[in-house]
């Protein structure tokens, strides 16, 4: 599955969380993914320019992938909860 739908099946995910803290703190942790997937966005038209994969790439990547698993576990423990 590629990057945006993750993150926007994510944000669906955690809009039916009912409690107005837990959805206030999901909401940052998909923002900051957000964030991450625009500069890999963008460091993959300098990556394409370049014809190689940088490792700035590489790193947004990861931090990217890490956030979506984190954010996962955060919707999944607020289900639980609330």
């Amino acid at each position: 599955m590629e990057y945006s739908e993750q993150l926007n099946q994510l944000h669906e995910q955690y809009g039916t969380i009912s409690s107005g803290t837990a959805k206030r703190d999901l909401y940052k942790l998909w923002k900051n993914c957000v964030n991450l997937y625009t500069e890999l966005s963008k460091e993959a038209v300098n990556c394409r320019m370049l014809q190689k994969v940088t490792p700035k790439y590489e790193s947004l990547e990861e931090q990217l992938k890490a956030g979506i698993e984190t954010l996962e576990q955060h919707i999944t423990f607020a289900k639980l909860l609330y």
